[in-house]
């Protein structure tokens, strides 16, 4: 996996991933090795995604064509997220934005998604837009259930910073085991210049 997106200097590229370690074609016994869960699964997928690439996930069948129940679960649930945040996933491209700790940021149209793995204790998302950019954050939903979040400008008074941030507040009722992901509606930036803080002696 890339660990940064220049690393690939605009090349197609998959990450080609078994579940469990080195598990190419059928596995028996899942017994005492780390299979990864949907929860890595889907992070990788996301991961890849943000980088303009594909997540092929090896799949092994038995001589009947039968699949290992735990890779039937897999599928049922990575499946089932896909289904509700797919637009986030499908379609999309590399955003153009520094990585987030929270999770990863993907693009389409006017319209941008962060995909949410690392909730902030304090349900503020922040999200970190070039001083200068023309395109920045509006309007804010949950894109599992099409809530409206309150989004606000932040400057956070940092002079040699070059980024301006942008504050989206998750409701404390909103609640959820899995990744979500939060999508936003690109527009005008309010005002281009810059303000600083006069200093008060």
């Amino acid at each position: 996996m890339p660990k940064e997106f220049e690393w690939l200097e605009g090349r197609d590229w998959d990450c080609v991933m078994t579940i469990p370690p080195n598990g190419w074609g059928y596995m028996k016994d899942w017994s005492g090795i780390y299979t990864k869960t949907s929860d890595d699964l889907i992070d990788m997928l996301m991961n890849c995604v943000s980088m303009n690439g594909n997540l092929v996930l090896n799949f092994g069948p038995d001589g009947n064509g039968h699949m290992h129940p735990g890779e039937d679960k897999l599928a049922k649930e990575i499946g089932d997220w896909i289904k509700v945040n797919g637009e986030a996933v499908y379609g999309v491209r590399h955003a153009g934005l520094a990585p987030s700790k929270l999770g990863y940021f993907t693009k389409k149209e006017d319209n941008l998604y962060l995909t949410v793995f690392n909730r902030p204790v304090n349900n503020i998302v922040r999200i970190a837009v070039p001083k200068g950019a023309t395109e920045v954050p509006v309007t804010a939903t949950i894109l599992q259930n099409g809530q409206s979040l309150e989004l606000r400008h932040t400057d956070i008074g940092l002079d040699l910073d070059k980024n301006t941030y942008y504050d989206i507040l998750l409701p404390n009722s909103f609640i959820t085991n899995k990744a979500f992901v939060v999508k936003m509606k690109l527009g005008k930036p309010k005002s281009q210049g810059e303000k600083l803080m006069d200093a008060k002696m």
